[in-house]
């Protein structure tokens, strides 16, 4: 006979109820969300989040994943600016940033354009550096057919990492974006064929774990 032990991790009643699920879904073509910075606005979801008790909050990104729902279209790459031109690009990592306050985060760029060493320094905000991967999504003719169309593709997001410590993000008006960190400029699905300075054809969807942290005495 085996003997098991099952350890199970007991959580405070009080701490989960400080612990919060968002998940942000936009459609790139409709405003005022579009061409890689979408706004919303995140209510209180219990007391705690309008409570002048908590006003901080440890904020994490979970997952993050950014496709083309339009089925006509099978030519959807990232388009970014570069020198005051958008272009379409290779663009491996993205950086998401949503407006929540933090003194925590900071983003330097260096790039041919700026002198090395030194570089530009951007401070504040939820900021996440997202490594994106290409996964089979499937497309309107079936998830296997013309299996080398970008059309069955879509981006998702590496997402490993801690949260960090922002603002209270609930009760207010937001923006998130998507940026390409070498430049810090937004970024964005096109269609190819259509060009770098077309519209914003992206889906794009975040899930967040926000977790509210008492004030100190």
């Amino acid at each position: 006979m085996t003997d098991t032990l099952n350890s199970v991790r007991v959580y405070s009643i009080d701490e989960e109820r400080l612990k919060f699920r968002v998940i942000l879904a936009f459609d790139g073509g409709t405003a005022p969300s579009t061409d890689g910075s979408y706004q919303f606005v995140l209510p209180p979801l219990t007391a705690f989040g309008n409570s002048g008790h908590y006003d901080q909050a440890l904020i994490k990104l979970d997952s993050f994943v950014m496709s083309c729902i339009d089925n006509a279209t099978n030519d959807q790459v990232i388009s970014i600016e570069l020198g005051g031109v958008r272009i379409r690009n290779k663009c491996p990592t993205l950086e998401v940033r949503m407006n929540a306050p933090s003194s925590q985060t900071a983003l330097n760029t260096q790039s041919q354009a700026i002198a090395t060493g030194v570089g530009i320094s951007h401070q504040g905000n939820f900021r996440q550096l997202v490594p994106l991967r290409l996964i089979l999504s499937g497309a309107g003719a079936g998830a296997l057919a013309a299996a080398t169309s970008m059309g069955n593709y879509s981006w998702i997001g590496d997402c490993d990492s801690e949260g960090v410590m922002c603002g209270n993000p609930f009760g207010g008006q937001l923006t998130i974006s998507n940026r390409f960190p070498i430049q810090d400029s937004l970024a964005f699905i096109v269609s190819h064929a259509a060009g770098a300075a077309s519209a914003d054809i992206g889906n794009y969807q975040y899930q967040f774990t926000i977790t509210m942290l008492p004030n100190k005495d």
